[in-house]
């Protein structure tokens, strides 16, 4: 934002918002920031009537209540910058997660043109976008493909004005997926396995998520896009690698690390294999005392012979 401008901004906890405050901290956690001008008792926006250069940084919140004050985690951050540039190309807050909307505004300050003079240029990693005077470059539901070096340029009747660049960062809807698998990755024959796909968001939005089961990468047809999939009776057809993906709208999408399952072997399994290994050696013990034994007896042959 342009410096002597009013930014606001704003902190909610996810589900009960009742009896919470509001902290607020820049550049570090610390030590909360003095409450300024809000128009919330309770915090819930931190106003900066006129930007200044100094406010330019790294804002986090956090919630509390509770007589001995119950705290939530911090927000993820967010970035502002404040500029007394003659041109700059404003962004939401960044890091942008999947399926934000982005819109990129270049904005050009110049008392002395009339704005009705000025025009733009939009650039996407030197590539030129195509652009609406009044709103920018808008793009509904960000993707990981949209990160990049963002560019405008202001002209006034062919004279450049100045020009901006903002370096776009787009993080993971999905944080985490993780497949785990109940009883655990070795079950025995006819065992029920219970897999369940687990998600961590980077956002506070809860869209619906569908999931997919797969086994050795291939999408299995009895699953059903909820978070958990049955083996009903486990057998050596089960036997695979297994991973699941969650997507939820715009075909954002991200795949678990594998899980191979296996059949266990049964309890008597263990007892068999040591059974035949203590046999397997005493069989070569024996055959080494046999042949030391024929050894020996040949030793001694040879000497009577000799003494004869």
């Amino acid at each position: 934002m342009f410096v002597g401008e009013r930014v606001c901004l704003t902190c909610l906890v996810e589900g009960d918002s009742a009896g919470w405050k509001y902290l607020w901290y820049k550049d570090s956690q610390t030590a909360p920031l003095p409450q300024p001008e809000s128009s919330s008792d309770t915090g819930a926006r931190y106003t900066i009537s006129v930007a200044a250069l100094p406010h330019s940084g790294e804002y986090w919140c956090r919630a509390a209540r509770g007589a001995g004050y119950f705290y939530s985690d911090y927000s993820k951050a967010a970035r502002l910058k404040v500029s007394d540039a003659s041109v700059i190309l404003q962004t939401p807050p960044q890091p942008l997660t999947e399926g934000d909307k982005l819109t990129l505004l270049c904005r050009a300050r110049d008392t002395k043109v009339d704005p009705k003079h000025i025009t733009f240029e939009y650039y996407k990693n030197n590539e030129t976008l195509e652009f609406q005077p009044s709103t920018g470059v808008t793009i509904p539901a960000v993707m990981k493909k949209d990160a990049g070096l963002y560019k405008c340029f202001a002209y006034s009747r062919g004279r450049v004005l100045g020009e901006s660049e903002v370096e776009v960062s787009v993080r993971d809807f999905f944080a985490r997926v993780t497949l785990t698998a109940s009883p655990g990755p070795a079950v025995m024959e006819g065992e029920p396995v219970n897999l369940t796909c687990e998600v961590e968001r980077n956002t506070y939005l809860s869209p619906p998520v569908n999931y997919t089961f797969l086994r050795d990468g291939v999408p299995l047809a009895a699953s059903s896009g909820t978070a958990q999939y049955f083996i009903t009776a486990m057998n050596k057809t089960h036997t695979g690698s297994y991973s699941c993906t969650a997507e939820t709208w715009p075909a954002i999408r991200k795949q678990s690390a594998a899980v191979k399952i296996e059949l266990a072997n049964p309890w008597w399994w263990s007892i068999a294999i040591e059974v035949a290994r203590w046999t397997l050696l005493l069989i070569l013990l024996a055959v080494l005392a046999l042949f030391k034994c024929r050894n020996h007896r040949n030793a001694e042959e040879t000497r009577r012979t000799n003494t004869l």
